[in-house]
C-alpha cells in the first residue's frame, strides 16, 4: 500500500510542479537510521516531497488533528504516520492523559529510529510564510536523544538536514528543489552531558544553526528578493555572450543564492559599508527590472520587432493553437472547468493562510480531477446503455465508450493547462519585445548597471570557498564531494 501511495503522491507532485529536483541522495546512509529535519514553509507539501523523494523508508509524526481530515487521514494511517498529541490541541484531556498519549507516540518513533528507520520531523512545529526559521521546539531533539541512547553503538542514528526551496510555492507548474545535506556532526562531549535538558537545548541549537545555513535564511522578504535578483543578474551577465539563454533551473538559482548568502555573511563583518551599499544598488536594480517586467537575461539579444525565424515559429504556433488544440480545449473546459473553478473557489474562500493554499489545492486536485473523469466515464457508460435501443446499429460495448470518454477527459485536462501556459508564454514574449523596443535607452542603462554589479560581486567573492562550482557549460552546478 505504501508503494502505491508513494507513486500517487509522486504523480501529483510532478503534475503540480513543472520542475522537481532532488540533490544530495548520496548523503543518506544505508546502514543506520536517523531523523530528517527540515523547515516548514509549505504545509502538507513539505512532508509529501520528503516522503516521495527520500531514498529510505520514512515514518512521520504529525499532529493528531490531521488524522480527522477526509482522505488525508486515511493516507497518513496507510503509510504508518504516528499521531503527535500537542497540549494545545487536547483541552478535553487532563495533563496526565496528554502526557501518556504523547509518550506512547514518541516511544513508537524512537523504536523505529533505533531499529534503522528514518523519521521526518519539522522542528518548528508549525508551517509558516516567513523567509527564515521560526523558533524550534525541543521535540525533535527529544526523539533523537532517546533513539541515540536506545541504539547499538555501531548503529547510532544521524540527523539529516534537508533544504526545501520553492520559487513560487502557491503557483501551479512552479519549481521546487529538495536539497539533502550531509548529516550534522555532533561533538562527543554532548553525550557526556548528564543533564537531559542541557543536551536537548544543545541539540536544538545545533539543528537551528544548521537549518539556518541549509535554507539560506533571510531577515525579511526584501532581502530574499534582492539575493535572488543578484543571483540571476550575475548569471545573465556571465551568459550574455551566448546567442540563446534559457531561464535558470531551480538548482542553478539556489546555488547562486547560496554563494551570495555565504559571501554576504563572510564579507559584511570586514566591509560593512561596502556590503550595504551594493545591496542598496541591487535593490534599486531589482525595482527597475520589476517595473519593466523583464527577467535579467531578457535584457540581452535582438531588439527588432520580429526576426524571420521568430515569425515562422509564431505562425506555426498560431496554426497549432487554432487548428489542433481548440477541439480538445473546448472538451477540456466543458469537463474540467467546473472542478477547477470549485477548487479555486474553495482555496480562495476557505483557506485563510497562504502556507496552506498549495497543500489544499494539490491534494484536492489529486482527488477531484480523477473523480471528475470517472464521473464522465460513468455517464458515458449509462448513456451508451440507454442509446443502444434507440440506435440498433450502435455496437453494444458501453465499456468502450466509458474508456474513451475517460481518456479524452484526462487528455483534454492536460491540453487545457498546456494551452493556457503556452498562450501566456507567447503573450509574454510579445511584451518583452515591445518593452525592449520602446525602452532601448533604459535597457542600455540597466545593462551597464548589471555589468558593474556583477564585477563588484565577483570581486567580493575572490578568495572565498563558496558552494557550487562553474561547469563547462558556464552554469553553476553542485560540487561533487
Amino acid at each position: 500500500m505504501t508503494v502505491w501511495i508513494r507513486r500517487l503522491v509522486q504523480m501529483g507532485l510532478k503534475t503540480f510542479f513543472r520542475e522537481l529536483e532532488v540533490n544530495g541522495l548520496e548523503n543518506v546512509p544505508t546502514d543506520r537510521g536517523g531523523i530528517v529535519v527540515a523547515w516548514h514553509p509549505n504545509g502538507m507539501v513539505d512532508p509529501a516531497l520528503i516522503f516521495s523523494l527520500f531514498p529510505r523508508p520514512l515514518v512521520f509524526g504529525a499532529r493528531h488533528g490531521l488524522f480527522k481530515w477526509p482522505i488525508l487521514g486515511w493516507l497518513m494511517r496507510s503509510v504508518g504516520t504516528v499521531p503527535i498529541y500537542r497540549r494545545q490541541d487536547l483541552t478535553d484531556m487532563s495533563v496526565e492523559e496528554q502526557r501518556i498519549k504523547n509518550a506512547e507516540s514518541l516511544d513508537v518513533l524512537v523504536s523505529r529510529i533505533s531499529e534503522g528507520s528514518f523519521s521526518a520531523l519539522f522542528p518548528e512545529g508549525v508551517s509558516h510564510d516567513d523567509p527564515c526559521l521560526r523558533q524550534l521546539k525541543t521535540g525533535a531533539a527529544r526523539i533523537f536523544d532517546a533513539a541515540y541512547h536506545d541504539s547499538q553503538p555501531s548503529k547510532r542514528p544521524v540527523i539529516i538536514p534537508v533544504g526545501l526551496h520553492y520559487d513560487h510555492k502557491q503557483r501551479f507548474r512552479s519549481s521546487v528543489l529538495v536539497n539533502i545535506h550531509p548529516s550534522i556532526e555532533l561533538p562527543e562531549a554532548l553525550w557526556n552531558e548528564v543533564d537531559q535538558r542541557t543536551r536537548l537545548d544543545a541539540l536544538t541549537n545545533q539543528m537551528e544553526s544548521t537549518l539556518t545555513e541549509v535554507i539560506y535564511a533571510m531577515e525579511d522578504w526584501e532581502m530574499h528578493r534582492n539575493f535572488h535578483r543578484a543571483a540571476l543578474l550575475v548569471r545573465a551577465e556571465r551568459l550574455s555572450s551566448e546567442s540563446s539563454v534559457r531561464s535558470a533551473s531551480i538548482s542553478e538559482r539556489v546555488i547562486g543564492v547560496a554563494r551570495l548568502w555565504e559571501g554576504y555573511h563572510q564579507r559584511r563583518l570586514e566591509y560593512p559599508k561596502e556590503v550595504e551599499a551594493i545591496i542598496a544598488r541591487i535593490e534599486q536594480y531589482r525595482l527597475n527590472m520589476e517595473s519593466l517586467g523583464l527577467l535579467d537575461h531578457q535584457l540581452d539579444g535582438d531588439v527588432r520587432w520580429i526576426s524571420q525565424r521568430v515569425l515562422v515559429i509564431l505562425v506555426l504556433q498560431s496554426l497549432l493553437y487554432a487548428a489542433v488544440f481548440p477541439p480538445l480545449l473546448l472538451v477540456g473546459y466543458l469537463i474540467n472547468f467546473p472542478t477547477m473553478a470549485l477548487i479555486r473557489y474553495g482555496v480562495q474562500n476557505f483557506v485563510p493562510l497562504q502556507k496552506d493554499k498549495t497543500s489544499v489545492q494539490l491534494f484536492t486536485s489529486i482527488v477531484l480531477y480523477p473523480l471528475t473523469w470517472c464521473l464522465w466515464s460513468g455517464l458515458a457508460y449509462f448513456g451508451h446503455l440507454h442509446a443502444t435501443p434507440l440506435f440498433p446499429t450502435l455496437p453494444n460495448i458501453p465499456i468502450a465508450s466509458a474508456l474513451f470518454v475517460g481518456c479524452v477527459s484526462m487528455i483534454s485536462c492536460v491540453v487545457m493547462f498546456v494551452y493556457l501556459r503556452a498562450v501566456t508564454r507567447m503573450l509574454r514574449a510579445w511584451k518583452v519585445r515591445w518593452t525592449k523596443r520602446s525602452k532601448q535607452g533604459y535597457i542600455e542603462v540597466l545593462l551597464e548597471e548589471r555589468r558593474q554589479l556583477t564585477e563588484e560581486l565577483l570581486h567580493f567573492a575572490e578568495g572565498l570557498n563558496l558552494p557550487g562550482e562553474l561547469g563547462r557549460d558556464n552554469k553553476l552546478h553542485w560540487r561533487e564531494e
